[in-house]
Formats: C-alpha cells, structure tokens, sequence
C-alpha cells in the first residue's frame, strides 16, 4: 500500500521504528502501536471490510503519536491526548504549504 505519509521505517530519539501492515482483524482494532517491537502495525480490514486510505492514515497518525509520547516519556497512554495530537499532525501534514 503505497501512501507518502506513510513510512515503512523512521527514527525518533535515536530508537528506529517499522511500519508495517496486517490483512485483517476482527476484533476493532485498528493499529497499534509496540514499544518493545518497535513498531506500528496498521490493518488493511476489519473482517471483510477494507479500510479506506484516509482512515488507514488517521490510524497511523494516532499510533504515531502514541509512539512520540512514548518517547518523549509523556503520558502514551492517554486517549484522548493521543487521538487529539495524532489528528493534529494529520492536519499539519496535509495542510502544511512550502514555497
């Protein structure tokens, strides 16, 4: 699934993190987001439904920010916060112009 936003692999604070995809899950998850692994994990379906690209996006972005309060030692655990900044940088990445 190719989408710009979306990397296979980044760094933050010096801890490399992957990307990566699974085919389905059934139980209305969406991502997650391994702090052990290392990693943000985003399913392409729930059962048999496919997810749209946006929402597939929307997900990695709160997974993403999940990922920088965990490495920022910040609360990552907080829902609230982590849908409010994952939309944020949503919004900044899509909306953001450059000259």
């Amino acid at each position: 699934m190719e989408n710009k936003k979306i990397p296979t692999n980044f760094v933050v604070n010096g801890i490399p993190f992957k990307v990566n995809y699974k085919t389905c899950n059934k139980d209305g998850i969406l991502g997650t987001f391994g702090a052990v692994k290392q990693r943000i994990r985003l399913y392409k379906n729930q059962g048999n439904v496919k997810l749209s690209k946006e929402m597939i996006e929307n997900t990695y972005f709160h997974e993403l920010a999940h990922c920088l309060l965990w490495c920022a030692g910040g609360n990552w655990e907080d829902e609230l916060l982590v849908q409010s900044l994952g939309t944020s940088l949503q919004q900044y990445i899509n909306s953001a112009e450059y000259e």
